[in-house]
């Protein structure tokens, strides 16, 4: 029980530091979890703010990059990734979860 404490601290903390304006909608929703999610695993906000308004649908590109790791990378890095300029792994920065991202990526 005590880690699940320290963790749901860590995410508060976390989106209470990295918080930025255009994010700020979703944290009045029910989205805010995923918003909270979102800054503690280190995914870029453009990723997060398509994950909170898209309607589940992925597109071609995502589909194709996102490798089962539960981080969809928005339409405009799905292509970075796809054309090589970027990584999922690349991706991802200031990350507070303290267990590395993938190894399969």
């Amino acid at each position: 029980m005590g880690k699940k404490v320290r963790s749901n601290n860590i995410k508060a903390k976390a989106s209470n530091e990295i918080f930025c304006e255009s994010l700020r909608p979703f944290v009045k929703s029910r989205k805010k979890i995923w918003v909270e999610n979102g800054l503690f695993f280190g995914y870029p906000k453009c990723c997060i703010i398509d994950f909170c308004e898209r309607d589940f649908n992925m597109t071609i590109e995502q589909e194709q990059v996102h490798q089962n790791t539960g981080f969809v990378p928005c339409p405009k890095c799905s292509k970075k990734i796809i054309s090589g300029q970027e990584t999922l792994k690349s991706l991802i920065k200031n990350r507070f979860c303290k267990k590395p991202f993938s190894k399969h990526v």
